[in-house]
C-alpha cells in the first residue's frame, strides 16, 4: 500500500499531484479495456473461403483432379491460393487500418491536480487512459464516465446506465456521505468499494453516460478492474459488419454464382446431346465457370475502401466505419451549425453594457463552468480588466478571477442546458446567473423602458453577426434563504420577476477564411446547405450574408415557430428552408427525419449530448473533436480542424471511392463477360476451344490483377465535386456500365474469335488458341485505360494520371509475352512461340478495340449526357 502524508478531505480539495498519480498508474496500470480480441489471421484467412465464387473454383479443382486433369487442376488451385492471399492482406489491411484510425482521437477527461496540497487543485484535462484510483473527475452534460467512482459532488446529476443495465430511464445517485477515518487513498478507496457492493448508490461506472448535470467523483476502479472490465473479459472476438456495398457484392456473387452453374448444366447438356466426349464437355464447362468469375473484385472493394479513408484522415476526416466511408459519397444534404464550422469558434469580447460593473463581473466569472468558447473568453475578458483596470473600478474592488473562485466558494450550481438555458451559482445568499439574454430578461424585475433598450440592443447586436450572453443575479437575506430559492429555480418553481438584470455581453467570432470557397464547392456538387443553430435569426443571418447566402424571410424558421409545425407540414417545407434559428438539439432529429423522408441523404453536425438521437438517425452524422462523448460515438465523421471545408473535402473522397469501384466492376466483369462469350460461341459453332481455363485464370489473376489494384488507387476527377450526388440506393450496375459492359465484351469476344477461326483455319488448333490467349491479354491490359473513366473519352484524360496503372499495365504485357515464349509457361498454359507479325496482328486488333469502345462510348454519352 502506498502511503501518502495527506488526508483525504485535502483530496478532495486539491487533487492528486502529478507524482503520486505517476506512483498509482505505476501500480494500476493504464485505464483501459483490454477484453476485447481482434480479429485473428485465421479468421482472415477462412473468411475468403465464404466467397460462393471461390467455392466454385474449389469444387472445379476438385472433380478436373478426379478426371485426371492435373495441369487444370493445379492452375485453378494456384488461383484460389493467389485469391486468398490478396483477399486476407487488403481485409487484414482494412481492419488494421480501421483500428488505427480510431486511436486517431485521443479522448479526454476533466481532473483536478495539483501539486501543493495546501491550494485549491487546477482543473485540466488529461488521457482518459491516465485516470489512476484516487482522482478527482469533473463531470458535465454528455460527458462519459472514464472509470468507476463515487460521487462527491452532483449537481443534480442523471445518467444514462443502459450500457450495463438495459434500462433506457436515465437514473441519479446520492452523494457519497459515509464517513471514513482513513487517511491514505487506498484505505479510502477499499472501504468505499465496500460500502457501495451491496447497493452501489453513489457509484458511478465506467462507460455509462451523463445525460444532465455535473458533478464530481472520485475514482476507485480503473481499467479492468471497473464493471466494464470485468464484462470485456468475457467478450467474444470482434467480427467486422459487412457495409452496403459488400453486401450488393454479395449478392452479385451468389447472382453470378447461381447463373455459372447453371449455364454450365446447360453447356455440359448441349455437348451431349450433340455426342461429344463428356470429359472434353466437362472441361469446357469449367473453363465458361473460370470465366465468368470477377476474382478480383471483393479485393478491389475493400483496397478502394481502406484507401479512401486513409485519403479522408489527410484531409482532417476521421470516418470511424467503412459504412460511413461509402456513404459519403451520396450524401445530398449537409447541415451545418454555424459556430465553429463557418466561424473559427474562437471568441473574444468586444462589447458590454452593464448596470452593475462589480456584480456583472462577479456573475460572468462565477456563473462560469469553463468548458465552451464563450465560457474561456469571459474568463480571458476577466482576466484583463482586472489588471488594466478598464472598467473603471479601484484595484481593491476587483480581484482576479482566480482570487475570486476561491473568495467567493461555489455551494452549488444548476449547470446549463438547452431546454433551461441558463447557468446558476450559489454563493451564499448571492445567485449569478448567465445565459440567452432573452431568459434573463424574461425573469428581469427590471422596469419596462430598461427592458425594451436591452430588447433593442439585442436585436441591433445580433445583426451584426454577434454571440450574446446576459448576466443577472439574485440576493436572498441568508445562505438559507438562497438555498431555497435556488431548488425552485432548478424546478423553474420560482417567480419570473426575481431576478436582477445586470447587462449584456457580446462576442464576435472571425468568419473562416475558406469557408465561402467550401461552400461554393459543396453547393456546385450539387449538395444542399442548410444551417442549424441555437443563435438569434439576426446573428445568423448576418454570418450566412458574409459568405455569400442570399436568404429571404420565408428561407427561415426559428425554434418557436417549429414547435408548433406538425410533421407534415414541416415536411412540406424543409427543403426550401436554409437557416434554423433559435433551435433546440431536439428539433434537429425532426429536421433530419423531414428530409429523409423527402429522399434527401443527410450529412448532420452536431456536438453535445441531446444531438446523439439526430447524429445516429442522419446518414452521416458529423462532429467536431471538441464535441462530447455521446456525441463522437454516435457520429460517423469526426473533423479533426472544425472545418467545413473538411466535410466538403470528405464528401469529393467518398465520391471518389464510388467512382474507383464502379471502374475496377467495369474492367473485371467487362473481362469475365467476353472470355464467357468466346469459350460459349466456339462450343456452339463446333469449334474447338478457343480459349482454356487454365488459360483464362492466368488472364485474369496474373495479367489483369496488378491493373485492377492500380484502378483502386486512381487520382480523382478534378469535376467530380460538379456532379450530382449518387443515391446510395442505386444499382451497382447501372444503365451507363452495362452499357460499356455490353459494348467492351462483344467487341473483344467477336475480334477474338475472328482472331481464332483465321489462324484455326490456316495455321493450327494451338497456334489459333494462343494468339486468343495474347489477344485477350493485350486487350485487357489496355483498355483498362478505357475503364478510368465512364463519360470522358481516353482523348480527354491523361494516361499519366495513375503512373500505377501505367507499370502495372507494362508489367502484364511483359509477362504476356513470357507466358507465350517460355517453355515452362508454354507447357503449363498450353501456348506456343508467335512470329513478330502475330504480334503486330495482335496490337493492332486490341487497339482497334479500344477504337471501338471509344466511338460507342462517345455516342453513348452525346445520347444520354450526364446530368451535372
Amino acid at each position: 500500500m502506498i502511503k501518502t502524508s495527506f488526508s483525504v478531505s485535502n483530496i478532495r480539495l486539491s487533487g492528486l499531484n502529478n507524482e503520486f498519480a505517476e506512483k498509482q498508474l505505476d501500480k494500476f496500470g493504464l485505464n483501459q479495456l483490454v477484453g476485447k480480441k481482434p480479429p485473428t489471421d485465421l479468421y482472415f484467412i477462412l473468411k475468403q473461403f465464404k466467397n460462393p465464387l471461390v467455392l466454385v473454383l474449389i469444387i472445379a479443382t476438385i472433380i478436373t483432379a478426379i478426371v485426371g486433369d492435373y495441369t487444370d487442376s493445379f492452375v485453378i488451385s494456384l488461383a484460389i491460393i493467389v485469391n486468398t492471399i490478396l483477399g486476407f492482406i487488403q481485409e487484414r489491411k482494412a481492419y488494421k487500418s480501421l483500428d488505427a484510425l480510431k486511436k486517431v482521437v485521443t479522448h479526454k477527461a476533466w481532473v483536478i491536480r495539483n501539486n501543493d496540497f495546501e491550494k485549491i487543485g487546477q482543473k485540466i484535462e488529461i488521457e482518459i487512459a491516465k485516470i489512476v484510483p484516487g482522482d478527482i473527475v469533473v463531470l458535465y452534460e454528455g460527458d462519459k464516465v472514464p472509470a468507476d467512482g463515487i460521487i462527491i459532488e452532483d449537481n443534480d446529476l442523471l445518467i444514462d446506465e443502459a450500457l450495463l443495465t438495459g434500462e433506457s430511464v436515465p437514473v441519479s445517485k446520492n452523494l457519497f456521505k459515509n464517513h471514513i477515518s482513513e487517511e491514505t487513498i487506498d484505505e479510502f478507496i477499499n472501504q468505499a468499494n465496500k460500502i457501495n457492493n451491496s447497493k452501489a448508490i453513489s457509484l458511478l461506472y465506467m462507460g455509462t453516460t451523463i445525460v444532465s448535470g455535473s458533478g464530481k467523483i472520485l475514482i476507485t476502479s480503473t481499467g479492468m478492474k471497473t464493471e466494464m472490465g470485468k464484462i470485456a473479459t468475457h467478450l467474444v472476438e470482434n467480427q467486422m459488419a459487412k457495409t452496403p456495398l459488400e453486401v450488393k457484392l454479395d449478392h452479385l456473387a451468389r447472382f453470378i454464382t447461381i447463373g455459372i452453374i447453371l449455364l454450365s448444366i446447360f453447356i455440359f447438356a448441349i455437348g451431349i446431346a450433340m455426342k461429344k466426349d463428356p470429359i472434353e464437355m466437362f472441361t469446357t464447362a469449367v473453363a465458361l465457370a473460370v470465366a465468368a468469375i470477377p476474382e478480383g473484385l471483393v479485393v478491389g472493394l475493400t483496397a478502394i475502401l481502406a484507401i479512401g479513408m486513409h485519403r479522408i484522415l489527410k484531409r482532417k476526416g476521421l470516418v470511424k466505419s467503412l459504412v460511413a466511408a461509402e456513404t459519403l459519397g451520396s450524401v445530398t444534404t449537409v447541415c451545418v451549425d454555424k459556430t465553429g464550422t463557418l466561424t473559427e469558434g474562437k471568441m473574444r469580447v468586444i462589447e458590454t453594457k452593464l448596470t452593475d460593473v462589480l456584480l456583472a463581473y462577479k456573475a460572468s466569472t462565477l456563473a462560469n463552468d469553463l468548458r465552451d468558447p464563450i465560457e474561456l473568453a469571459r474568463w480571458q475578458w476577466a482576466l484583463k480588466v482586472s489588471k488594466d483596470n478598464s472598467l473603471g473600478l479601484t484595484q481593491s474592488r476587483l480581484v482576479s478571477p482566480e482570487e475570486l473562485v476561491i473568495q467567493e466558494e461555489r455551494d452549488e450550481t444548476i449547470p446549463f442546458s438547452v431546454e433551461r438555458r441558463f447557468l446558476a451559482s450559489r454563493h451564499k445568499e448571492f445567485i449569478y446567473l448567465s445565459g440567452a439574454p432573452e431568459e434573463m430578461l424574461l425573469r428581469s424585475n427590471s422596469s419596462t423602458s430598461t427592458i425594451n433598450e436591452y430588447e433593442n440592443l439585442i436585436e441591433n447586436w445580433a445583426q451584426k453577426g454577434r454571440r450574446l450572453i446576459g448576466f443577472a443575479y439574485i440576493k436572498c437575506e441568508s445562505s438559507e434563504s438562497a438555498k431555497e430559492v435556488f431548488s425552485k429555480l432548478k424546478k423553474d418553481d420560482v417567480n419570473k420577476k426575481i431576478v436582477n438584470w445586470l447587462g449584456l455581453m457580446a462576442f464576435e467570432d472571425p468568419i473562416r477564411a475558406s469557408v465561402k470557397a467550401s461552400i461554393n464547392k459543396t453547393q456546385e456538387a450539387g449538395i444542399k446547405i442548410k444551417v442549424i443553430t441555437g443563435d438569434f435569426r439576426t446573428t445568423a443571418l448576418a454570418v450566412m450574408e458574409k459568405i455569400g447566402f442570399n436568404v429571404k424571410s420565408d428561407q427561415m424558421i426559428e425554434g418557436q415557430e417549429l414547435e408548433k409545425m406538425s410533421d407534415d407540414e414541416l415536411r412540406s417545407r424543409v427543403n426550401s428552408i436554409l437557416l434554423f434559428s433559435r433551435t433546440k438539439p431536439s428539433q434537429k432529429l425532426r429536421i433530419v427525419k423531414a428530409l429523409q423522408a423527402n429522399g434527401e441523404i443527410v450529412g448532420m453536425m452536431g456536438d453535445g449530448v441531446n444531438d446523439a438521437p439526430a447524429l445516429a438517425v442522419s446518414d452521416i452524422g458529423i462532429v467536431v473533436e471538441e464535441a462530447s462523448e455521446i456525441a463522437k460515438e454516435a457520429a460517423d465523421l469526426i473533423l479533426l480542424d472544425s472545418n467545413m471545408e473538411t466535410i466538403t473535402a470528405s464528401v469529393e473522397e467518398g465520391r471518389s471511392m464510388l467512382e474507383n469501384l464502379k471502374k475496377v466492376a467495369l474492367y473485371l466483369l467487362s473481362d469475365s463477360f467476353s472470355e464467357i462469350i468466346i469459350v460459349l460461341v466456339s462450343l456452339l459453332m463446333g469449334w474447338p476451344a478457343a480459349i482454356t481455363a487454365v488459360q483464362i485464370l492466368w488472364i485474369n489473376l496474373i495479367d489483369d490483377g496488378l491493373p485492377n489494384l492500380a484502378l483502386t488507387i486512381d487520382p480523382k476527377d478534378q469535376d467530380l465535386l460538379k456532379r450530382k450526388p449518387l443515391s446510395p440506393k442505386a444499382r451497382l450496375i447501372d444503365n451507363e456500365m452495362l452499357f460499356l459492359i455490353t459494348i467492351i465484351s462483344l467487341t473483344t469476344a467477336i475480334s477474338c474469335l475472328a482472331v481464332f477461326w483465321i489462324n484455326w483455319q490456316q495455321r493450327g488448333e494451338e497456334l489459333a488458341r494462343t494468339m486468343v490467349f495474347a489477344t485477350l491479354s493485350i486487350d485487357s491490359l489496355l483498355y483498362v485505360f478505357s475503364c478510368r473513366s465512364l463519360t470522358k473519352n481516353i482523348w480527354n484524360e491523361s494516361i499519366f494520371k495513375n503512373m500505377w496503372l501505367i507499370i502495372a499495365s507494362l508489367f502484364g504485357i511483359i509477362l504476356t509475352f513470357l507466358s507465350v515464349h517460355l517453355k515452362p509457361l508454354q507447357n503449363l498454359l498450353g501456348t506456343t512461340s508467335l512470329e513478330f507479325m502475330d504480334w503486330v496482328v495482335v496490337f493492332t486488333v486490341s487497339f482497334g478495340v479500344i477504337g471501338a469502345i471509344e466511338i460507342f462510348k462517345w455516342i453513348y454519352n452525346r445520347k444520354f449526357p450526364k446530368e451535372i
